[in-house]
């Protein structure tokens, strides 16, 4: 007879059930779920845009000089706070920190406040802003991703938020569409990104399957060609301030969805869900000229 072997705990070892290993190996969440994490990104971004009304009311009463220095003063004080986060997250996991990131992040976030044309102070809110959003960001990629392409998917993810805050300032009477402010959300996006990556906030320790690195030319092809295809967009929407968006313009823009439709089915597994969320979010740019040429809306 074949003696049947006991599943109890061994002393000094820890014991965790296959079924257990299976369902923590990976996070999962609910479509419902994961649909309302990105909305909150998306109303975030719109939220952004309707600040200018508290901006203007805080100016009258408070002058331009507080108005000037109060983004100076959040990152001032939101040092401190970061400082003792990390000064505790070491003290109980010293290995979970890298401290390369959050140091590179940080000065990203320095430099993007120099950004802005110093006779338009209060943009440099933006790095407060976005720094916050990436870290929304990661909360909501990291449902499906982990590791370096969660940083990649994040930052990107929140530049392109970021774009979508200067089309939306373009359609407004009282804001403008400018890159000079696109740039203070990219790197600010990268900033929050990097830092909170650096922490290893919402991060898993589980091990990827072996051929996460396969077949990793067509995606990285593909992110080449939609940045490529973004910065091709953006780029002269500057030139037509005040009149209705030419359809021209986002030609490469409509031909990487062309590439996306095409190529979809042969990318990696494990990169879909942040290659779909981040080139939707990036397809989006094309309602903006359909509402200009649709309402005989100016852009500003």
């Amino acid at each position: 007879m074949v003696r049947k072997m006991s599943t109890l705990p061994v002393p000094g070892h820890s014991y965790e059930s296959p079924l257990r290993r299976i369902s923590s190996s990976k996070k999962c969440t609910s479509p419902l779920c994961l649909s309302l994490l990105y909305l909150s990104c998306a109303l975030v971004t719109v939220s952004y845009v309707q600040l200018y009304a508290i901006y203007k009311y805080m100016r009258e009463q408070l002058g331009v000089g507080f108005i000037t220095w109060l983004p100076i003063l959040s990152v001032v004080v939101a040092i401190p706070l970061f400082t003792y986060a990390i000064i505790r997250k070491s003290k109980s996991d010293p290995g979970a920190i890298r401290w390369g990131l959050v140091l590179f992040g940080a000065a990203l976030a320095v430099i993007a406040l120099f950004i802005p044309e110093p006779s338009l102070g209060a943009k440099r809110i933006h790095v407060t802003e976005y720094f916050l959003l990436s870290l929304l960001v990661r909360f909501t990629l990291s449902r499906n991703h982990s590791g370096g392409y969660l940083l990649f998917a994040s930052c990107f993810f929140t530049i392109m938020c970021g774009v979508h805050d200067e089309f939306l300032q373009g359609l407004h009477p009282q804001r403008t569409y400018g890159l000079r402010d696109i740039t203070v959300n990219a790197v600010s996006a990268i900033a929050g990104s990097c830092v909170w990556h650096g922490l290893h906030l919402f991060s898993t320790s589980y091990t990827q399957d072996s051929n996460r690195r396969e077949n990793l030319l067509l995606p990285v092809c593909y992110y080449i060609w939609l940045l490529f295809a973004v910065i091709l967009t953006i780029t002269p929407i500057s030139a037509f301030r005040l009149q209705i968006l030419p359809l021209w313009i986002f030609l490469p823009l409509s031909a990487s969805i062309v590439f996306y439709s095409s190529c979809y089915s042969y990318l990696n597994l494990e990169l879909r869900h942040g290659i779909a969320a981040i080139s939707w979010t990036t397809f989006l740019l094309l309602i903006y000229p359909v509402m200009t040429n649709v309402f005989q809306v100016s852009f500003y």
